[in-house]
């Protein structure tokens, strides 16, 4: 399925950020991205960057969840965990952020 027409998150935050600099702000907001990890994938190397990169920012968005491929009409979980190391990934990101970050 195609949904390039749709707007991810991540690029409706940044249109948002890049419209307020330019509109003469005295402070400019950097936006910093991480993937962290995949959906459900064991890959454990950019839980450490985005670990870091939530110590060093001042707000936290931290988004998880679901995709197709995990459920759908017609095939359900028999878990409500989230899949693969999102919950490391969350618990690591809360540690280090705390009370500034958005789940």
């Amino acid at each position: 399925k195609d949904f390039s027409c749709l707007e991810t998150p991540l690029q409706a935050i940044a249109q948002k950020i890049k419209s307020r600099n330019n509109n003469d702000h005295d402070d400019s907001i950097a936006l910093k991205y991480v993937k962290g990890c995949n959906i459900a994938g064991d890959d454990l190397d950019e839980i450490e960057t985005a670990t870091q990169v939530a110590l060093d920012s001042d707000v936290v968005i931290l988004f998880l969840g679901l995709d197709g491929s995990q459920e759908s009409e017609g095939k359900d979980r028999y878990e409500t965990t989230l899949p693969g190391l999102q919950m490391k990934l969350m618990n690591s990101v809360l540690k280090a952020a705390g009370p500034k970050t958005i789940i």
